[in-house]
Order: C-alpha cells, then structure tokens, then sequence
C-alpha cells in the first residue's frame, strides 16, 4: 500500500520524533528520511529510504557507494 508521511499519526511521522526525542531514537531509514525531505509519486521518502539502504547494504556502507550508485 502506497501511503504519504502525511497519512502517518504524528508520533509516527520522522521529523515529529526527531523533535520530541531526539535523533536517538530513530531508525537510519527514518534519518535518510528526514534528510531526503520527500518521495516520489510511487514511493513516500520513508519507502524511498529503505530501498535506498537495501540497495546499499546499510547506512555503513554508504562511504563506499557512489552517487550514480
């Protein structure tokens, strides 16, 4: 199901639990979030971030991935 942040309640939404508890707490998929700022119209930047991760094999591979990439 194809869904916007929007459409999340609020304490479910990245930004709103990066600003009540702190970057902490969040995922990496919910900081790439915050950091992509949107999606695409087939994916919202939540669902963007996971694949952005799966392609790469986890945030601690990015050092050694491309932009093209």
């Amino acid at each position: 199901m194809n869904y916007t942040i929007k459409e999340l309640e609020l304490n479910s939404r990245p930004r709103e639990r990066l600003k009540k508890y702190g970057s902490n707490v969040l995922s990496d998929e919910e900081l790439i979030a915050i950091l992509l700022r949107t999606g695409t119209k087939d994916n919202n930047a939540k669902s963007l971030a996971e694949s952005i991760l799966q392609k790469v094999g986890g945030v601690t591979n990015f050092n050694t991935t491309s932009l093209n990439d």
